[in-house]
């Protein structure tokens, strides 16, 4: 709506409009948006003559935010939506009023796959090696366009424009990501995800072969761990007489039939492809 000027008279009133460049006049075309819980800090202007003081006369002004006599709408919004109301201009020689918008944009969230709110952090996203990871963040609220960035990633992963993570992991391990959203009024929020590699295949670290006794029921399976349902068992070397070795179950069993100290090399096949292999010394007694 256009500027509405407020006279003592007609006479009046038509002078000023005849006279270029009447004073008093609001010329602040529009207000920027705002976000909840995000100072918020205008000026309102007007030109042509000197204001005493500004004022609201119609409507309201968003929950937290005040006009000062100076013309400053400041505070920190705390509701959002879109907030119409009219401004004054009382100075001289007239006083001028216009009707302005404030929208106040709901807070910045960074969730997980399409927005979806995250209960707790860190969020743990759990992957295999050497297997494609398909994941991502998105934020809702705020202003678009929104950017996202994060710290360092486990090796093979991206950090898309959009928010996607996507590649395929090349190392076991890890890693704790803080992930990042900023939007366009300047707004950032934060996710943390626990980003964990897991092996396909691997021996679980510090286990050793039972030592087995000539003559007695002999039992030990081959400590493997990790993620691929695939597992076919090999073993070569020197095998104690009387054991064998179950090739999926990776169970070496039996009933040894002679004392000594045996070299023996395991392999596991698993998915895609994956091979794992370590030797055990395992001792008849």
């Amino acid at each position: 709506m256009g500027a509405v000027l407020r006279f003592q008279n007609d006479s009046v009133k038509s002078e000023v409009m005849r006279r270029p460049g009447a004073s008093g006049i609001v010329t602040t075309a529009g207000l920027p948006e705002g976000a909840i819980d995000k100072a918020y800090s205008v000026s309102l202007e007007a030109s042509g003559g000197s204001v005493g003081s500004w004022s609201v006369v119609e409507g309201a002004l968003p929950d937290g935010l005040g006009v000062t006599s100076t013309g400053v709408i400041s505070g920190t919004p705390t509701r959002s939506g879109g907030f119409t109301f009219r401004v004054q201009a009382s100075g001289s020689p007239n006083n001028d009023t216009k009707q302005l918008t404030i929208v106040v944009r709901p807070p910045l969230v960074l969730g997980g796959p399409g927005g979806l709110v995250v209960a707790a952090e860190p969020v743990a996203l759990n992957g295999k090696v050497n297997t494609p990871l398909a994941w991502g963040v998105a934020a809702t609220g705020g202003k678009a366009a929104y950017t996202y960035s994060s710290t360092a990633l486990p090796a093979g992963l991206t950090l898309n424009p959009d928010g996607t993570l996507t590649g395929t992991p090349t190392t076991v391990g890890s890693s704790l990501v803080t992930f990042t959203a900023n939007d366009a009024l300047g707004a950032s929020d934060t996710l943390q995800v626990r980003i964990t590699v897991k092996p396909l295949l691997a021996f679980a670290t510090g286990t050793v072969p039972p030592r087995g006794i000539v003559g007695s029921r002999y039992r030990w399976k081959v400590p493997v761990t990790g993620t691929s349902k695939t597992r076919v068992f090999r073993i070569s070397g020197k095998i104690p007489a009387g054991l064998k070795l179950n090739k999926t179950a990776g169970l070496l069993s039996g009933v040894p039939l002679k004392k000594g100290s045996y070299r023996i090399k395991v392999s596991v096949t698993g998915d895609p492809g994956t091979v794992i292999t370590k030797g055990f010394t395992l001792k008849i007694v």
